[in-house]
């Protein structure tokens, strides 16, 4: 191979390597964005149901719910799951899942749920600690309705 050859080898290399690093690298960025927007976004929400509580002495409704996500258009929560009406009156707030949003983020982000628990604290944990603590606070008419409507979903 020629000198020239060479050369114009290695630059197509070092432009093929530089791309492939920044695009995984502004991947990952935008999924830690999304992330923490979606953290964001439900911490707002727990705010105003820990307000909704303290004025009217129960959890709002799920329509309150989404008009207050329209309104403050929470476009990175995606598809949250609301709990209240499964809450049973004097369930413990520190351990009470009130509502979460399952993610499903690539490398190296794992796959997890932002968790809004009843006391009003917002936090992400991964697929693998959320779902037990869920299944758990389930009861089968819950899970029996969530999975009708995951049929609906996938009928076009």
């Amino acid at each position: 191979m020629e000198s020239k050859q060479k050369r114009l080898l290695k630059k197509i290399m070092v432009v093929s390597v530089f791309t492939i690093i920044m695009v995984l690298g502004l991947t990952t960025l935008r999924n830690y964005i999304n992330r923490s927007e979606a953290v964001r976004a439900m911490d707002l929400l727990g705010r105003e149901a820990l307000t909704y509580r303290k004025n009217y002495g129960s959890l709002p409704s799920e329509s309150h719910i989404k008009k207050f996500l329209d309104r403050i258009q929470a476009v990175r929560v995606g598809n949250m799951s609301y709990r209240a009406i499964w809450i049973e009156y004097g369930s413990d707030p520190d351990r009470t899942v009130l509502a979460y949003a399952k993610k499903s983020y690539e490398w190296p982000l794992q796959p997890g749920y932002v968790v809004l628990w009843l006391n009003g604290k917002t936090q992400w944990l991964a697929a693998e600690e959320f779902e037990p603590i869920l299944r758990s606070q389930q009861q089968k008419i819950e899970m029996d309705l969530l999975q009708k409507d995951l049929k609906k979903q996938q009928l076009p």
